[in-house]
């Protein structure tokens, strides 16, 4: 039930209120019955539940307000302890007192120790953390798999890509942070495997692969005794993980949990509905629907008391089990937590987490080591170390890696570059480089400000706030922007310092200048680059590169240094393309503050590395080949499936044979180890691992089983491994205990584990592919060259008794399989044929051929499919939808009739207001709408059920336009204003759909009554439901006179403007340009402008961001020019602010500022001024707006300063460090060119933007050099014929060139616009543009369509110049497409083959291409041969070779190979040899012989075709072989053609033809009817043959 209206809600609230005041009132007693410590937790609890209220049930329920990111009140009447949440996974998180708590290294930091003991302490220290903070929920550990790569959250989470590594480490890490009397939550379940779409995606999985992959590290968190977990944003099949009743009630707490008592929080925000009978436990953070509502609920028994209850017992039973109720934590969240020991625990975590991917002996390095280089700004100046959203904690201090490093060698990092005078100092005005957590003092002016920064050791830049006489301190030049008013200065550059004691440096290059890079890693011992990349809840990453031209920093760094290091600081996997050019590489994915200190450890060898991948680094971008429909999902991402199933990371590598980057599990040790001894006793294994190295280390054994293939699961699964510490020399035995689990499967028809039982494969190794044991069964190659010692021993695992086996009916097809070609299934046939034993040969002819046709069906490609079927598929569907239309309209009226039904029989719920006394009046209104279906919607617009109420909202104007004027601004604005409490899709609707009323209100005091109800509507905590709400606002202030715009309207923007709640404040900045058009009052107007600057300084970064929309639709509504310094004011706020967010969308407003100006140089300058600031802005996606909008940026400002100040600019954008800026700019090359001086528009282009188009064509990023294809045609106009020639063809070559390294899309605009070039080109230059071309078709890798086009092209080119300077040149290209896996290429090549042989000549064609020829008469693809004899007769056309050649080149290829390799051919013995072929027994000889026999009817005589090849022909009319009689029907129709006047052959031909035409193979009797009517039909008949075998058979999926 709903309640009525707002006020029931209200009345709710107070007693509710009400009730806990006269609880805090109450004296508790100690010594009632739940606090006896000697009772259990579940009957403590029961007692406590006995004394507790209706109201005080609810409070517990959801969230309140409070200091911590999640609140629940205490009641002091029960004595029940206040529950106060906290992020996160990292640490405790305080933006409120910074650097108050230790900033830990994250969860995927901690899953790649691979240490339970390293997790325990790790949960131990963050929990005690928690205490001192008074917290005693801690919101983490995080779990779930890393399926995507780049989601956003991946180093939240501990499980990195597997179950079993989740499973296991989350017990330890729950366990330590529940010893310190704070509750765990584990997180998100489930599913949550990307940030893209987080709120609305569905993960569309199934049981199976659910249970197998995604709980176990949620079931381990029960096995540990977790207290609470949290539901994720996501649904799962369509339905919202914290109200779906499967995964919840069904998994989480009927199977995994059964004995259990925890409780589900929902994530904030992620409550959709009074769930609590799906599973859900506690609303967080506030109590839209478990408050209100709920009682609501419990009070009209849709939810039972006894559920309310159980899920209080959730809540309160860990609660005492924890002893919450029996410890008194009154910390206050101030509190400084951080102590020296656990400095010293995130140094030794951050320590055991490096993770060592490649050493060529350049690690560890000595402490004396004369020159060391550090490179990146990671390594000093912008220290990454955590990721973001929940997951960040502001650090109290951070060792940046040149600290650590420093102070390992004792060199003082006191050194500071020499600082300039402050007369010297080039003043900065309007500049700022503040960030949070700089140190300050007050000054007078700038100049007190330089000197005291002159003074501080910390202080490199400074910047002056007049306004307050501020003086912010700075070291590095790190986040300067725009700011009005400010002045800055820097002193000295710290992006170049060196560092020395005696005679051993240590320099620092940030990589900012590129020659100081070369100039400083040429001269040092070694090279040390750190890089990083960084992560954030609410959005993915864009790809896995490093970003910022850090790639590029390690390929310069690496072309010089003699040994080169890289250290990354990452959130997940990344692609390491320099891998091969470095000589180690040192992962620490999110580390923590002490990051510095554990580098210099590892680095120097003061510990030994032991850390391993929790996930598999991939080669490229996508390598497991994840469709849209995978990720992000289709639907505009609302719908991911997991096709994938169990193949996920290393599970997927194995089961392709794909090679990884670097495998799940690997890392190396300054020691090796050695595996032996492998043994097997029923479910225990044991190995010795020996250290055979020199020093001490820790090895983790990984053990790892291969299921029998009955059971269809990957190939290698984790089902153990061991940390071990091995001394020098020493040798240690790792015991691993297989439990039944390890050797189950989830069956998803009786929802239970089975024990697989059978042979299993055991494999021990130190990494998912460095197997260096194993049982004996079939050994991978890979693994094979990997294995350092294989033991001899077969294996059986065998399950407990009394759990059985089952047979599985799953099934997995990976899409290699229908790449299959025919001609290797030819081959397979044939070699079957000589294998036939005594069977009778023309019926396993005739069988095999059968079988050869259901093979070729079957192996045809997904592309082949598409060309056959679309056209029938298309007219299937539209028949499809037409039926679904008609069921599902037929279904929809029997709904609503039995919802009618049930309605007026009262045997469901309404949702009250006057329109449920009301809704079977009779209306007698003109409508469109009989009375019946109004009736139906008002009572859904009444119903309990969600999607009745949308379905109705949606139908809103026709409920209207039926009932009337009077009843709907009398009845139905009424009943909606008692609605506004409804759930968010509800309510979104709602707010879409009121403006439809406006027709039927008749005067300004209606329409008025609609403003309280979008206000409110407006307010929302929903986005979606605020800005359909201000949209709708929009639409009813533009059917307000103005009078009324002034009474109602205005006076409700101000309560906007003026609220204390940030949304609404944002929802009045989409209202004002509306305002400011509709009103003519200058006082009006003013006090519109007025509001909006207040807004453009709300100190809300969302109400800022709304402002600076709201300011660019303004500049289009303002035409007084005495507004505009008003506008231009507020454009220099926005541009100022910190927030990176505001800043871009006041780049977007630059445009518009531009075409106010009126040619106003000063202005103008001023705007040039800070395009330059917003170039070099610290965020890249102030600096990719700007790049976004150059074009329009350049359209509005004079010519002049086109040229002299913004070209500049934009040339610096083209070299941007960031690749994605350099994409958008260099897209925008040509409109940016057009726009400029006509007068000076060639010499700008050729001496300004030329020369950066060439230096992209080389850029690192292959998107920036595609993006670049069309700019380079384009710009051939505008340069001319020579500027092309001279200066745009090399770039064109360059790309061309590229894309055959690459591969070219199939309408990539380089290959369509080749001939273009030709056309406007010298003969020498083209040469050097078609041998690019030519070496297209060289290129293996391109898809067959692509080479298909490449070849049109060449007949193309052909055309203008003729191919005879190419004949080398195509000499490669044709022997590659001679032999190509596609015969459809082959077929094509063919069809050219002859224009080719005719422009090269004959003798070139006799030495070179001939041999061509004789591989497709021997091609597998008959209709390959076919085209062969045809094209064999069309060349010696050409060169005027006698007719019996070509069948000698017949013979010569067939004959020898079946039945006469040793005979003379010659013209006596031409005969003999087809009657030969047409008797033989294979039937491949047989379509040889009729191959020829069409090859030379043109040829030869009638009167030798009369006596001869009809015989030949018709005695084949009977055979077994099908594909033989159509043949047999093609050939006789070419001797039909042939032999005109020869009557009584005709005849015979004629009667032969019918007799095929009665053939019972429908392809015989078709073409012989061909044949016999003239027509060809042989493309429908294919067609109607491929749509009756896939479309219409049972077990073909597309």
């Amino acid at each position: 039930m709903y309640p009525t209206n707002r006020l029931a809600l209200l009345a709710t609230a107070v007693l509710g209120v009400l009730a806990l005041t006269l609880c805090a009132e109450a004296n508790f007693e100690t010594t009632s019955p739940w606090m006896n410590v000697a009772d259990d937790p579940e009957t403590r609890a029961k007692k406590l539940l006995k004394e507790m209220t209706l109201d005080e049930k609810i409070v517990m329920m959801h969230g309140s307000p409070g200091p911590y990111i999640g609140n629940v009140p205490q009641n002091t009447r029960l004595g029940i302890p206040a529950l106060n949440l906290n992020d996160g996974p990292q640490g405790f998180r305080d933006d409120a007192h910074p650097g108050t708590s230790t900033c830990w290294p994250s969860g995927l930091t901690i899953g790649a120790t691979w240490d339970a003991d390293a997790a325990h302490a790790w949960g131990a220290a963050m929990g005690k953390e928690f205490f001192g903070k008074g917290a005693n929920i801690q919101l983490g550990p995080g779990l779930c798999l890393a399926r995507v790569p780049v989601n956003g959250r991946n180093f939240e989470y501990l499980s990195g890509e597997d179950p079993f590594l989740g499973f296991t480490l989350v017990q330890p890490v729950v366990e330590g942070i529940q010893s310190q009397k704070v509750m765990a939550n584990a997180k998100h379940y489930v599913q949550n495997n990307q940030e893209t779409n987080r709120g609305t995606v569905s993960a569309n999985i199934d049981e199976r692969t659910q249970f197998e992959l995604y709980y176990p590290p949620f079931d381990g968190a029960v096995k540990a005794g977790v207290g609470s977990f949290m539901c994720s944003y996501n649904k799962i099949n369509n339905v919202y993980a914290c109200e779906n009743n499967n995964t919840l009630n069904q998994d989480l707490k009927g199977i995994m949990g059964a004995s259990k008592r925890f409780f589900v929080m929902s994530d904030w925000g992620g409550t959709h509905s009074t769930s609590i009978n799906e599973g859900l436990d506690q609303e967080m953070p506030s109590g839209k629907y478990m408050s209100g509502k709920l009682k609501q609920a419990v009070l009209s028994g849709a939810v039972s008391n006894a559920t309310l209850d159980n899920s209080m017992l959730n809540i309160l039973v860990p609660m005492f089990a924890l002893g919450l109720f029996d410890s008194n934590n009154t910390n206050p969240i101030s509190s400084n937590v951080t102590s020296d020991e656990h400095n010293s625990l995130a140094r030794n975590l951050s320590v055991q987490s490096h993770v060592l991917l490649k050493n060529d002996d350049v690690l560890p390095l000595s402490k004396s080591t004369k020159r060391i280089g550090i490179f990146g700004a990671q390594g000093s100046e912008s220290v990454t170390v955590h990721g973001g959203g929940s997951g960040s904690v502001v650090p109290p201090y951070i060792i940046s890696p040149l600290q650590g490093i420093l102070e390992a060698l004792g060199i003082s990092d006191s050194t500071t570059p020499s600082k300039l005078s402050c007369d010297d100092v080039h003043q900065l005005e309007n500049v700022d480089f503040f960030q949070p957590g700089n140190p300050s003092s007050p000054a007078t002016d700038a100049s007190d400000c330089c000197l005291q920064c002159r003074q501080r050791e910390d202080c490199n830049i400074y910047t002056f706030v007049p306004s307050d006489g501020t003086c912010w301190f700075k070291k590095t030049t790190a986040g300067r922007k725009a700011s009005d008013g400010r002045i800055s200065g820097i002193l000295a550059n710290p992006s170049e310092q060196q560092f020395c004691n005696h005679d051993q440096c240590v320099d620092y290059v940030s990589g900012s200048n590129q020659s100081a890079v070369a100039d400083v890693a040429s001269q040092v011992d070694v090279a040390i680059v750190f890089v990083s990349t960084t992560s954030s809840e609410g959005s993915d990453r864009k790809n896995l590169n490093l970003g910022n031209g850090q790639d590029n920093l390690i390929n310069i760094v690496a072309a010089r240094a003699k040994k080169t290091v890289v250290v990354g600081t990452i959130p997940g996997a990344i692609l390491t393309p320099w891998r091969n050019d470095v000589d180690a590489i040192l992962i620490n994915f999110m580390p923590g503050q002490e990051l510095g200190h554990a580098v210099a450890d590892v680095i120097f060898g003061d510990a030994n590395p032991s850390a391993r991948l929790p996930l598999t680094f991939p080669n490229i971008e996508n390598e497991v080949g994840f469709t849209i429909r995978q990720y992000p999902g289709l639907k505009d991402g609302t719908e991911a499936y997991y096709d994938e199933k169990l193949l996920v990371g290393y599970r997927w590598y194995d089961t392709h044979n794909v090679e990884p980057a670097f495998p799940f599990g690997h890392g190396l040790s300054y020691t090796k180890f050695s595996y032996k001894n492998l043994v097997i006793k029923n479910t225990t294994v044991t190995v010795d691992v020996e250290n055979i190295g020199q020093m001490d280390g820790h090895e983790v054994a990984q053990l790892y089983l291969g299921f029998p293939s009955s059971a269809e699961e990957p190939p290698k699964q984790l089902k153990g491994f061991s940390k071990v510490f091995v001394k020098q020399g020493s040798t240690t035995t790792v015991e691993f205990q297989l439990t039944n689990r390890d050797v189950s499967i989830w069956n998803e028809k009786t929802h239970v584990w089975d024990t697989v039982t059978g042979t299993f494969d055991v494999y021990v190794g130190s990494s998912s592919r460095d197997i260096r044991t194993r049982t004996n069964n079939k050994q991978s190659q890979t693994e094979k060259r990997k294995t350092k010692s294989a033991q001899q021993a077969d294996t059986d695992i065998t399950p407990s008794p009394h759990v059985r086996n089952v047979q599985y009916d799953i099934t997995y097809m990976p899409e290699e399989a229908l790449e299959v070609e025919p001609e290797e299934l030819e081959v397979e046939l044939e070699e079957a044929l000589t294998r036939g034993g005594t069977r009778e040969p023309e019926e396993l002819e005739v069988e095999l051929e059968e079988a050869l046709e259901e093979a070729l069906e079957e192996a045809l490609t997904r592309e082949a499919l598409e060309e056959a079927l679309e056209e029938a598929l298309e007219e299937a569907l539209e028949e499809l939808e037409v039926e679904l239309e008609e069921a599902l309209e037929e279904a929809l009226e029997e709904a609503l009739e039995e919802l009618e039904e049930e309605l007026t029989r009262g045997t469901r719920g309404t949702r009250g207001g006057k329109f449920k006394m009301s809704a079977n009046m009779d209306t007698s209104a003109d409508t469109r709408l009989s009375n019946e279906d109004t009736n139906t919607l008002i009572l859904q617009l009444a119903s309990d059920n969600s999607e009745g109420r949308l379905s109705a909202l949606r139908s809103l104007h026709f409920i209207a336009e039926s009932i009337g004027p009077e009843r709907v601004h009398s009845e139905l604005i009424e009943y909606l204003h008692g609605t506004v409490d409804d759930e968010d899709e509800v309510m979104a609707v709602m707010a879409e759909q009121i403006p439809t009323l406006l027709p039927f209100l008749n005067s300004s005091e209606n329409t008025n009554k609609l403003l309280p109800l979008l206000e409110e509507l407006a307010s929302n905590e929903e986005a979606v439901v605020r800005e359909k709400a201000t949209t709708s606002l929009i639409h009813v202030a533009k059917h307000m006179s103005e009078n009324a715009l002034e009474e109602s309207f205005v006076p409700m923007v101000g309560r906007f403007v003026s609220d204390h709640w940030y949304t609404r404040r944002a929802s009045a900045c989409a209202l004002l340009p509306t305002l400011y058009v509709m009103l003519r009052s200058s006082e009006f107007r003013i006090s519109i402008i007025q509001s909006l600057s207040q807004l453009c300084n709300d100190q809300a970064v969302m109400v800022r961001r709304a402002a600076a929309v709201a300011l660019k639709d303004m500049f289009t509504c303002v035409k007084t020019e005495d507004a505009y310094p008003h506008l231009k004011q507020m454009y220099k706020t926005l541009a100022g602010d910190r927030q990176d967010s505001v800043r871009l969308l006041a780049v977007s407003v630059l445009p518009e500022l531009g075409k106010i100006i009126q040619a106003d140089e000063i202005v103008f300058q001023e705007m040039i001024s800070d395009i330059k600031v917003f170039a070099q802005d610290a965020a890249w996606r102030v600096r990719y707006m700007l790049a976004e909008t150059i074009v329009e940026i350049e359209k509005s400002i004079p010519l002049s300063l086109r040229t002299s100040d913004l070209l500049p600019i934009y040339v610096d954008l083209l070299k941007d460090a960031e690749a994605e800026i350099r994409r958008c700019a260099a897209g925008k090359v040509l409109e940016f060119a057009l726009e400029l001086d006509p007068t000076a528009k060639v010499p700008l282009v050729i001496h300004h933007l030329i020369p950066v188009v060439d230096l992209l064509s080389q850029d690192t990023n292959e998107h920036t050099r595609a993006s670049l294809a069309n700019v380079v045609m384009g710009l051939s106009p505008v340069v001319g014929r020579e500027g092309t020639m001279s200066h745009l063809l090399p770039a064109f070559l360059r790309l061309l060139r590229d894309e055959v390294r690459h591969g070219p899309r199939s309408d990539s605009p380089l290959i369509t616009c080749i001939n273009s070039i030709i056309f406007t080109s010298s003969i020498i230059i083209t040469l050097d543009l078609l041998k690019t071309c030519v070496t297209l078709l060289s290129t293996l890798h391109l898809s067959s369509q692509v080479r298909l086009n490449v070849i049109s092209h060449l007949n193309e080119v052909n055309s203008v110049i003729g191919l005879s300077h190419l004949s080398e040149p195509l000499l490669r290209p044709i022997e590659h497409l001679a032999t190509d896996s596609k015969w459809r290429v082959r077929l094509a090549i063919m069809e050219y083959f002859p224009t080719i042989a005719e422009q090269l000549g004959a003798e070139f064609f006799n030495l070179n291409l001939l041999s061509f020829c004789k591989r497709w008469l021997q091609d597998s693809i008959y209709a390959i041969r076919d085209a062969a004899v045809q094209m064999l007769c069309k060349l010696f056309r050409i060169f005027h070779e006698p007719w019996l050649l070509s069948l000698e080149t017949l013979y010569d290829v067939f004959a020898p190979t079946y039945i006469f390799p040793d005979s003379a051919w010659g013209e006596e013995n031409v005969l003999p040899a087809l009657e030969e072929l047409g008797k033989s027994t294979n039937h491949q000889h047989r379509l040889t012989l009729l191959f020829a026999i069409k090859a030379l009817v043109p040829d030869v005589s009638p009167d030798l075709i009369a006596q001869k090849f009809v015989s030949l022909t018709v005695s084949l009319t009977r055979d077994k072989i099908p594909n033989i009689r159509i043949n047999v029907a093609k050939t006789l129709k070419i001797v039909l053609e042939r032999l005109k006047r020869t009557r009584h052959l005709r005849g015979e031909i004629k009667a032969t033809l019918d007799e095929l035409a009665r053939d019972k193979d429908p392809d015989v009797s078709d073409y012989a009817r061909e044949a016999l009517t003239g027509s060809d039909k042989s493309h429908s008949i294919l067609l109607d043959k491929l749509i009756d075998v896939f479309v219409f058979a049972p077990s073909f999926h597309v």
